[in-house]
Order: structure tokens, then C-alpha cells, then sequence
């Protein structure tokens, strides 16, 4: 679960120490803390702030640690430049649909935070619903 994850990032930190540095109150962290699947923004903030994978974040697998992911930026530029470029990553990486929709979905709502679209909710609100399900989807899974 996210919850446990969040607990690991957390560590020997108060919770209002760590809801501090994720700039949210200590009553919304308890939240997450006790099972409730963070919004994307949230989500976004925790991986940049503690340099963790939204997949590992969400489920529990692949990667921790997000140094050798730093260049996705340039790829998802690259792939929405190209369709042929997205279904190759997409079949290089072996990522199914959801993990491909949660890839774009992110780059989507970063792109948005910085500006470059104008539909920041929209994209939020489509990539608050990837996540939900992934969230549930992770429920099983170990760390």
C-alpha cells in the first residue's frame, strides 16, 4: 500500500515534520498514512521531493530510486512528438496500458504545473483517476 511506502520515506520523522516537508497539514498525511490514495499532486510532490519512481510510490515495484529515470522528461517530449516513438517505448519498456497511461498522465500534470498547457485540473483529474486505480491494484502487493 502507499501508506506503507509513505511510512518508509517518512521514517524517523514526526508526522508533522513530514507533512511540513510535503506541504500539506498533519491531518491530511494521517490520511494517507492510515490508506488513503494521495491526489497526483501529491503524488508528484512526495517523488520530487524524495526522489522516489511514482511506480515504486504506487505499487511497491520496480525501481526506488529515480536517477536513472531523470531523462523521462525529454523521452515523453519525444513521444508526444511522435506516436511511433510512444507505442516503441511502450513495447521496449513492456508496459501495459495502465503503466503507460500513468507515465503520460504524469508528464501531463507536470507539463501543466509548469505552465505549457492550460488544463491543469483536467489532466489532474484524469491522472487523480489512474491513480486510484493503481492504488487499489497495489493493495496487494508486497514491498
Amino acid at each position: 500500500m502507499i501508506s506503507h511506502r509513505l511510512k518508509l520515506l517518512q521514517g524517523d520523522l514526526s508526522v508533522r515534520e513530514f507533512a511540513d516537508r510535503l506541504s500539506i497539514s498533519s491531518s491530511t498525511l494521517w490520511q494517507y498514512l492510515r490508506g488513503r490514495t494521495p491526489p497526483a499532486e501529491i503524488i508528484v510532490r512526495v517523488c520530487e521531493r524524495y526522489d522516489v519512481t511514482a511506480w515504486w510510490l504506487l505499487t511497491g515495484n520496480g525501481e526506488k530510486d529515480y536517477g536513472k529515470f531523470r531523462e523521462v522528461g525529454r523521452l515523453m517530449e519525444l513521444m508526444y512528438k511522435n506516436d511511433l516513438m510512444l507505442e516503441l517505448v511502450k513495447r521496449i519498456a513492456g508496459l501495459g496500458d495502465l503503466e503507460m497511461g500513468m507515465l503520460l498522465g504524469i508528464a501531463d500534470y507536470l507539463a501543466a504545473l509548469r505552465g505549457q498547457q492550460k488544463d491543469c485540473k483536467q489532466c489532474g483529474e484524469k491522472l487523480d483517476l489512474v491513480l486510484q486505480r493503481l492504488g487499489q491494484a497495489g493493495e496487494g502487493a508486497t514491498t
